[in-house]
């Protein structure tokens, strides 16, 4: 009997003001999410439980990081458990997806979930779904004649929704839950929330904050751009800004409310999720992401401002001209009008766009590009040193102040935007978490294809969250029937070796392999009497090989001599190399007669 994946449940979702239609919550248990990401035979290897300092050499001088074991973060984690205790830190994403093709307008919200103790190269590969999908958000037209109010009823069911799903591990990090680790062990687990993959809007959505203050800092739209870092946001100066206005105004008089919310740069959201989550603060768990905080800033921000600088028509002109290389995307018709684009491209632009931008603009601007484009590119190294880490400030701090002068003299400060100061938090984030690299949404999206529009399109366009359920449901049974067979015949082959000579031949399953011939050759001609070889060949009741003992002696004698030409041409052979179908029988009389 295959254990069974997580199970899909779905509640209801009360609202005070009316929406369209009736709102459910479809999720899986968030343990059993988790307990079926240990169990998972093909990330077996890949886990690790210890938090640890890494240091370059003996004296401890160079810290390295790279997992989020070796930060800092999980070492203070760890601290505060009870002895024995395994830290598990929780990874969540989610983000808004579209769904419908050519025609109809329907959109998904799905909630991913990981552990940060897998190993960050294994969790950035999507092939090994290491993200699996926890829930389906709903998404709510609510009935109200300001559409602003309907943003901020969007943006409390978004928190109303989670923290149902989210409940029990929040009573996990308070009283400990036991799990089976890889190895069958059982482990008394904290699963405290360490890292939360979102872009932008949705950052601002879950710390409760409006789009003219930071997330993870105290800076608001006029200190944007600033050389030097702000304060952290606290989760609780958030939850005591919320009780301050509730006490002023009632909750109730949602307008009224919502006015005295922006006064404090909050976004009406009365209850966060990450409440009462023990050990969870929303400046420690939003880490930088790659795909939306640098190269998609690139790309809305800095190439908006060197078309500004240079002009269209020229950056055009020269990225007409440029020649393509192997492995990047030529453009041809220009940059300037480009509407879908990917990472893909953003990060191909960026390799060009120094020498495109070179003799064309003042040096100052050209220093701050070249200056922020070396940032993004140092940020994605896969580990770091206090070096390192130095060096890349260094970069950041290059640019702050050639920013901030061509934002107050341009009119329009195009450098007054979150992302930023988000730029200043990337080696504070790595001191803490590890390298950034590992909490890139470049996997969740592609997760996203898998769990939620490929079930989304195969369905017949209604009751879409409970067809992409079901449709989960069974895929990820399927899947488990699949691994559990190719486990059962790897190790069917594998027991094959072992069987004992009795053993019936014809009950045997047939091998392929392929045989060294020469090394088989040699131990021939230095041990065993030819005259033995050609007389056991000729008695063979079936397929005997027909050869005389001159014959053999001189293909012995010449096997040093074809050893000699495959050495010397190694891939000559290769599209041809034998694939062999041997049985045991016949290896096993080899052997035997020696």
């Amino acid at each position: 009997m295959l254990p069974s994946p997580p199970r899909w449940k779905y509640q209801t979702v009360l609202t005070k003001f009316p929406t369209t239609k009736t709102l459910h919550v479809f999720y899986q248990d968030a343990i059993e999410c988790l307990q079926s990401l240990l169990s998972h035979p093909l990330l077996v290897d890949s886990f690790d439980f210890i938090p640890q300092k890494v240091y370059e050499s003996a004296e401890c001088a160079v810290h390295i990081y790279y997992g989020f074991m070796t930060g800092d973060c999980a070492w203070e984690l760890q601290e505060h458990l009870p002895d024995g205790a395994t830290l598990l830190g929780v990874v969540l994403s989610s983000d808004k997806a579209k769904v419908s093709n050519l025609s109809g307008n329907h959109y998904a919200h799905p909630l991913l979930i990981s552990l940060a103790n897998i190993n960050s190269d294994i969790r950035g590969k999507g092939s090994l779904e290491a993200y699996i999908p926890l829930a389906l958000l709903p998404i709510a037209k609510f009935i109200h004649a300001n559409q602003h109010m309907r943003g901020v009823l969007g943006d409390q069911l978004f928190h109303q929704c989670i923290g149902i799903i989210v409940e029990p591990l929040k009573q996990a990090v308070c009283l400990g839950v036991m799990m089976s680790d890889p190895a069958g062990f059982s482990r008394y687990c904290f699963m405290p929330l360490v890292a939360y993959v979102v872009d932008t809007p949705e950052e601002l959505s879950i710390t409760c904050i409006t789009m003219t203050a930071s997330p993870v800092t105290m800076a608001t739209h006029v200190n944007f751009g600033d050389s030097t870092r702000h304060p952290l946001r606290k989760g609780l100066s958030t939850l005591a800004n919320i009780r301050a206005v509730a006490n002023f105004v009632s909750p109730s008089e949602l307008m009224a409310f919502f006015e005295e919310c922006k006064q404090h740069f909050l976004n009406g959201v009365l209850t966060p999720f990450w409440l009462d989550w023990l050990t969870t603060d929303p400046s420690s768990f939003l880490t930088p992401e790659l795909l939306h905080h640098l190269h998609k800033m690139f790309w809305d921000h800095d190439l908006r401002w060197c078309i500004k600088v240079v002009s269209a028509k020229e950056i055009d002109f020269c990225f007409a001209l440029l020649q393509m290389c192997i492995g990047y995307r030529a453009f041809k018709e220009g940059i300037s009008d480009l509407k879908q684009t990917s990472g893909r491209d953003h990060r191909n632009v960026q390799h060009y766009i120094i020498g495109i931008i070179a003799n064309a603009a003042p040096v100052e601007f050209i220093t701050a590009i070249w200056a922020l484009v070396e940032f993004r590119y140092l940020a994605q190294a896969p580990w770091f040193t206090d070096e390192k880490l130095i060096k890349l400030d260094g970069s950041l701090r290059l640019s702050l102040p050639s920013t901030q002068a061509q934002g107050k003299n341009g009119g329009i400060k195009p450098w007054a935007i979150p992302k930023l100061e988000l730029l200043q938090g990337v080696v504070l984030s790595i001191r803490s978490h590890g390298a950034i690299m590992q909490w890139s949404a470049d996997p969740t999206e592609h997760t996203h294809i898998t769990v939620m529009k490929q079930p989304a399109r195969a369905g017949n366009n209604h009751d879409h969250d409970t067809q992409v359920c079901r449709y989960l449901d069974c895929h990820d049974k399927v899947d488990r029937f699949d691994l559990a067979i190719k486990i059962c015949e790897l190790e069917d082959c594998t027991n094959i070796g072992d069987d004992s000579d009795n053993e019936d031949i014809d009950s045997r399953m047939v091998r392929r392999s392929v045989k060294d011939y020469f090394a088989r050759a040699r131990e021939l001609l230095d041990d065993l009497p030819q005259e033995h070889v050609v007389q056991y060949f000729k008695m063979k009741p079936q397929d005997a090989l027909k050869c005389t003992q001159a014959t053999l002696s001189r293909k012995l004698k010449d096997h040093q001599q074809f050893e000699q030409q495959i050495n010397s041409h190694p891939n000559a052979l290769l599209s041809k190399w034998p694939q062999v179908v041997t049985r045991p029988d016949v290896e096993d009389t080899f052997w035997n007669m020696k």
